[in-house]
């Protein structure tokens, strides 16, 4: 179990994870794609659906497919689409007061190889504590 802040994240059989101030890079050493988790936490007021969708709407494409999701404790926003040769899964995600922005790319030829193991993952997401803290 990956512990950072308020949130943790279960992470599959043999992945690993490097850590990094704000970021977290996780893969397969034999995989082949690469899991960003970016993560922030404001002192108050939680974070709010429309954030989401104006953080979604500044970056993604507009062949982006967007919808509603839940990983885990967290809900927000997943999007998917292909770019430069290589599908794009972005989630937008909140609980209360911490914010994770999650992008999972891998190479087209290996689209969905290790979809599993990634929605696995992200739906092992766990808040620590309430979400007015």
């Amino acid at each position: 179990m990956l512990t950072l802040g308020r949130w943790s994240l279960q992470l599959a059989q043999g992945w690993e994870a490097e850590l990094e101030e704000g970021c977290v890079c996780a893969s397969h050493p034999e995989g082949f794609g690469v899991l960003l988790i970016s993560h922030a936490e404001r002192a108050k007021n939680p974070v709010a659906r429309e954030e989401l969708h104006q953080l979604a709407s500044a970056e993604l494409p507009g062949s982006a497919d967007v919808g509603e999701c839940r990983m885990g404790d967290f809900e927000g926003l997943h999007a998917t689409y292909v770019e430069d040769g290589e599908r794009w899964h972005r989630f937008y995600l909140c609980f209360g007061t911490v914010l994770l922005l999650v992008t999972y790319t891998v190479e087209l030829a290996h689209d969905g190889v290790e979809d599993d193991e990634v929605i696995g993952m992200l739906r092992s997401l766990r808040a620590i504590g309430n979400r007015w803290e």
